[in-house]
């Protein structure tokens, strides 16, 4: 499983020295997991986030990193340019889902009942998901003054 960040200023201090003047680096985050769902098929798939909360806690990271990386960035003087949502989420459920059951923390009958839920929510076009909200930021570093 990858290694969830939890202190961020060594990060910034290498694209600091990594990106040119002008350049951009995008960055896809979370924000707030306990916002995972889809509603209003998607009881268990609310369990599914709590799920993937839990490992990525366990992994000693910040699952929800990114309510620091902005206001990091900014203050390292780099211009946040875009805000993005997320488009992966139910392919997550199915992927990740494999890993969290080889980590005992999902079961082979929930992920069923998952994939059913959401082809339900498929159907319904009044179905949305609520992601952990993904901010993907697109930061600028400044050029330098002349």
């Amino acid at each position: 499983m990858a290694k969830l960040l939890r202190d961020l200023d060594p990060l910034i201090d290498q694209l600091e020295l990594a990106l040119r003047p002008d350049g951009i680096a995008v960055f896809h985050e979370y924000i707030h997991w306990s916002t995972f769902g889809l509603h209003p098929h998607g009881a268990v798939l609310q369990r599914f986030g709590a799920a993937v909360l839990t490992s990525f806690e366990a992994s000693g990271g910040d699952a929800n990193v990114n309510r620091r990386l902005p206001s990091l960035l900014a203050a390292r003087g780099f211009a946040l340019e875009a805000l993005r949502p997320p488009s992966w989420l139910e392919p997550f459920v199915s992927i990740y889902g494999r890993r969290l059951q080889a980590m005992g923390l999902w079961s082979a009958a929930a992920a069923a009942e998952a994939e059913a839920a959401m082809a339900t929510a498929r159907r319904d076009p009044g179905s949305i998901w609520v992601g952990p909200t993904v901010l993907e930021v697109v930061a600028r570093r400044p050029a330098a003054a002349t």
